[in-house]
Parts: C-alpha cells; structure tokens; sequence
C-alpha cells in the first residue's frame, strides 16, 4: 500500500502526495472505514522529499 511504504521510508515525494490525496478524497467520499484515514494522516506528517 502507498502510505505503508511511505511511512517506512519516512517521507514522501510530491507526486506521490498528489496521488495519495486523489485516492483520498474516493475513499471519503465512498464512506472508508477508518484505517485508511488514520494512514493517510500519519503520510501527512512525513517531511516531503523529491
């Protein structure tokens, strides 16, 4: 998954939060279950690295 790799290397590039927050805002708007939101969070914490 995109957020797992993301946090384990500890920051994420651009294009990738880009990408994320597409995936995002699909995920909220078909109701997400939760674990998806607090992954994303945590993503948005990472420094951003290109």
């Amino acid at each position: 998954m995109l957020c797992n790799h993301h946090i384990e290397v500890g920051y994420i590039s651009t294009d990738d939060l880009d990408d994320l927050n597409y995936l995002f805002s699909s995920y909220k708007a078909l109701g997400g279950n939760g674990t998806g939101e607090a992954l994303y969070n945590k993503v948005l914490q990472l420094r951003i690295k290109n």
